[in-house]
């Protein structure tokens, strides 16, 4: 989910939380103060933000904040008790939609707020409580504190962004099998980091036996993965360039012995090696390599050799 996704729910959860505010003060005080606490969970990341305070107007101060962005609109607005419920939802290039569900109390207020996105799903709890009297801010002063957090949450959100998608995050040359994991991550039109540079040791990686290997087993429930993969690293396009990679690290894995390769990927080949290189003659295997010494000592040379 986008840095802009970001900013604008955070934009609208000030608004929920200012509405639910101004709707729990007493009568009889000009204006609360409250604290707010809010954490965010986007592509299993978690996310929690610093501690903020804004001293709600009584009453009124709903309707001067329900349109803290000109293309998002709170509508089917609903309130029993006090339990603050609304819809979310956001026109234009960012486009999404939600639902949030708050509780006040003259103490304390709870919230939850999700919101769905072509780019995915986040979620947003909120936890406040009441610090005491305070006079009552104009709401120009309201909006401005919901802009200054709206600010903070993108440059939370552009951090988040760049720790997820830089490159040294994925350690692809000392675990090549990391690379299915950048690909989910950069490979595809909704992927979190699609549009930034690929990391750079992740073509090599694409190229390697454990690379590859993860990335085939991701084929069930990714599609295609491997065939985006060889693309973006420029390896050819379909079914050729996926099959003509799979045949080199057969072969190579072969001259290197990588049983363990051949078992998950070529069973077939592996039973045919099983008894052609762990024959056994007398107390010796007859032809043995030294290469093959790990896999005639498993138990599917030995089952293979039955």
């Amino acid at each position: 989910m986008s840095a802009s996704n970001i900013a604008r729910i955070v934009t609208a959860a000030v608004v929920a939380l200012a509405c639910g505010t101004a709707s729990a003060a007493a009568p009889t005080v000009p204006g609360e103060r409250w604290q707010h606490k809010m954490s965010m969970q986007m592509e299993g990341m978690n996310m929690a933000m610093p501690a903020t305070e804004i001293c709600a107007p009584v009453g009124q101060a709903a309707q001067e904040l329900a349109k803290p962005d000109k293309n998002c609109k709170l509508t089917n607005v609903r309130q029993s008790g006090n339990r603050f419920m609304a819809d979310v939802k956001c026109t234009g290039k960012d486009a999404m939609e939600g639902t949030m569900d708050m509780t006040t109390g003259p103490d304390r207020m709870t919230g939850k707020m999700t919101v769905r996105s072509a780019d995915g799903e986040m979620t947003m709890v909120t936890e406040s409580r009441k610090l005491g009297a305070c006079q009552a801010m104009d709401t120009g002063a309201i909006v401005k504190q919901a802009e200054a957090q709206a600010q903070q949450g993108r440059q939370m959100a552009a951090q988040a962004e760049a720790q997820m998608c830089a490159s040294d995050s994925f350690k692809l040359k000392g675990d090549p099998r990391q690379a299915s994991h950048a690909a989910t991550m950069f490979l595809g039109a909704n992927a979190p980091c699609a549009g930034k540079p690929l990391p750079a040791e992740f073509c090599g990686a694409v190229q390697s036996r454990a690379g590859f290997a993860s990335l085939s087993q991701m084929e069930t429930a990714l599609p295609g993965v491997v065939g985006r993969s060889l693309e973006a690293c420029k390896l050819g396009s379909g079914k050729p360039a996926v099959d003509a990679l799979r045949a080199k690290l057969l072969v190579s894995a072969e001259a290197d012995g990588d049983g363990e390769y051949l078992i998950a990927n070529a069973p077939a080949r592996a039973r045919q090696l099983a008894k052609s290189e762990c024959v056994l003659k007398g107390e010796m295997w007859a032809g043995r390599q030294s290469r093959w010494d790990s896999f005639c000592d498993s138990n599917f040379a030995s089952e293979a050799r039955r």
